[in-house]
């Protein structure tokens, strides 16, 4: 099974940060700082880049199951269904 350590998810997050200063309209870098995120068990900060994911791209398929995962694990069960549901 793959863990991630809690150094390497910071250095992750950071370099994910990095590409969204340089570049705060890259394709899929929101999607990945939330998978990230949620890893680490941000659940807010993970909710907020899945969220902005959303906003730049509806259709965003990553953004779309990462916010259902996590409000499935916030135990926010109705939002997580509709979240899943569009991702689908």
């Amino acid at each position: 099974m793959f863990r991630l350590t809690l150094r390497q998810t910071e250095g992750f997050l950071a370099s994910l940060k990095q590409s969204l200063a340089l570049d705060p309209q890259g394709p899929g870098v929101r999607g990945e700082l939330g998978t990230l995120e949620a890893f680490a068990d941000n659940l807010a900060a993970a909710r907020v880049a899945f969220a902005q994911a959303i906003e730049h791209r509806p259709d965003d398929y990553v953004a779309l199951t990462g916010l259902g995962l996590v409000e499935l694990k916030s135990g926010n069960t109705d939002e997580a269904v509709d979240r899943l549901l569009a991702a689908s």
